[in-house]
């Protein structure tokens, strides 16, 4: 199901050691949240925008990048037992903030285009690159890519800044305004099934390179 993006959230075992992996990395829960086509959401303090202790952290079985974004799950305000509201940590409380702005840009997206329906790997694509960057430079273990930012990402898919092909190589210009502060350029594709059991469970291997006037890439 192509237009369907399934949304996870990581787990809460951070506090936890997996050797011969550091304290709290490798913690991810090994089911769904795994899975190479979802999104899976890891919970930061909003606070002072750190990783709460709880989250669980990249990598996966086969190295690939887990969580792959963050929002808010640290005593945050939500339903509660008994037809209730309270204050609740976990990673089940960033996951359906997650869940959230994929359904508004899922609405937003069928407003643009006559009511079509996005592939999901559109949705993931824009909410990560569109993700502030926290932690370490770039994408890690932690954070993922980031921060959720819906608003970058509900920008991003109105001013078209993104490129679907379904053959490889592809070339796409991108032209850059003036004044822009950073460009973030993401390669995501929907990779089909693994065999059962496999080593690895990435069939396609992709690679992206950007090149800039000069010309440098």
């Amino acid at each position: 199901y192509e237009t369907v993006l399934h949304v996870f959230s990581a787990g809460n075992d951070g506090t936890y050691t997996c050797s011969p992996y550091p304290p709290s990395y490798a913690t991810v829960k090994t089911g769904w949240q795994s899975a190479k086509n979802v999104l899976t959401v890891g919970a930061m303090n909003q606070v002072d925008y750190s990783i709460t202790v709880f989250s669980s952290r990249g990598p996966v079985q086969d190295g690939r990048l887990k969580p792959e974004i963050v929002a808010s799950g640290l005593n945050v305000f939500s339903t509660w037992t008994l037809n209730r509201y309270g204050f609740n940590s976990g990673t089940s409380m960033s996951g359906p903030m997650v869940a959230g702005a994929a359904t508004i840009l899922n609405e937003r997206y069928r407003q643009l285009n006559g009511g079509a329906t996005p592939k999901a790997a559109l949705l993931k694509a824009l909410m990560c690159n569109t993700a502030e960057d926290l932690g370490n430079p770039g994408p890690d273990f932690t954070f993922g890519f980031g921060l959720l930012n819906a608003r970058r990402a509900v920008e991003a898919m109105e001013g078209n800044r993104y490129f679907i092909s379904t053959t490889t190589p592809a070339t796409y210009p991108i032209t850059v305004p003036a004044g822009v502060r950073r460009l973030k350029v993401m390669l995501y594709w929907a990779d089909p099934a693994a065999a059962p059991n496999s080593a690895g469970t990435l069939i396609n291997d992709l690679d992206l390179t950007v090149t800039a006037p000069g010309p440098a890439t």
